[in-house]
């Protein structure tokens, strides 16, 4: 550990030496440095992106890890035209992900956990499901309420009480963001009723497309994420958190929603949809070379 610390404070202006460094989700605090990338997002104090891999599991991790940076926003939650036209987009991205919802659940009650502006719960509520969700993110929340009309809450869910029971609990990128996911799965695991399904996608560390894209690849993500994970890892953490992998499809999402929306051509939900269609299709389904993973999994037994 003081080797690697040595490692860390001198690529940096940083003295990593007084950072502690987490364990690993397998318990096991031996990491080695996987990759740098030096002025990764200059908007941050500490603007350089270190990837630890644990010894033992060979999970990745940010360094620093997003608890260290002072928060910061992404953008204003206001409706101008890239609001809208960020709505298309994620109204895409919600209805794609509620078409595999429906494969297993047709209706019900269902729990958007980091709904973000609520476009999933907005669209599930409109196609037969008694959908809610919830976020962190206050202007996200304010936006959602009153331009989407969406029945969203702001709150953290690890501090946040829920008493209800659901058919479906989605968690879209969000596990990545949390320091101990475990945690956040064993506490909903609760909320799940006995035949409910949950839904988590993530984006996936050991695609080409990483590889190719290199430090422009979205999900790197420095200051927000602490996670890193692969197919095995995925199944692994939501295995020990209580959960039967039911089914696990990768998909892709390889650009940044964020920069698409200043080039996007027209506000089609249609056109985008077709577009993540394809993307999934052929990129995630029959290729197998997406770089986000949905996992699909149940209650244990």
């Amino acid at each position: 550990m003081n080797k690697l610390k040595k490692k860390l404070n001198s690529l940096s202006e940083i003295d990593f030496k007084k950072i502690k460094i987490p364990s690993c989700l397998c318990g096991h605090r031996d990491y080695q440095i996987e990759s740098h990338f030096k002025n990764f997002n200059p908007k941050l104090e500490y603007p350089h992106l270190v990837i630890l891999s644990c010894k033992k599991c060979k999970l990745k991790r940010s360094f620093p890890p997003p608890n260290y940076f002072s928060t910061f926003n992404l953008y204003d939650e206001v409706a101008d035209t890239k609001q809208i036209k960020r709505d298309v987009l994620y109204n895409s991205f919600a209805k794609e992900l509620l078409r595999t919802i429906k494969k297993f659940k047709k209706k019900g009650h269902l729990l958007d956990i980091g709904c973000g502006r609520g476009n999933l719960v907005k669209i599930a509520s409109s196609e037969g499901f008694d959908a809610e969700g919830i976020d962190i993110d206050k202007k996200r929340i304010k936006y959602g309420k009153e331009i989407l009309k969406a029945d969203i809450k702001y709150g953290n869910i690890m501090k946040t009480r829920i008493s209800k029971k659901f058919d479906v609990i989605v968690l879209s990128s969000v596990i990545e963001h949390f320091e101990k996911p475990d945690q956040l799965l064993k506490k909903i695991r609760k909320n799940l009723k006995q035949k409910g399904i949950i839904f988590i996608d993530i984006p996936r560390y050991d695609t080409p497309i990483r590889k190719i894209l290199k430090r422009r690849w979205y999900a790197y993500a420095l200051g927000e994420h602490f996670w890193y994970f692969n197919k095995k890892h995925l199944i692994s953490l939501v295995k020990n958190s209580g959960y039967d992998p039911v089914d696990i499809i990768i998909q892709c999402n390889f650009y940044n929603p964020e920069k698409i929306i200043k080039f996007w051509p027209i506000n089609s939900i249609k056109f985008s949809s077709l577009i993540l269609k394809l993307e999934n299709r052929i990129l995630g389904e029959y290729l197998q070379i997406g770089d986000k993973l949905l996992l699909i999994a149940k209650q244990n037994e």
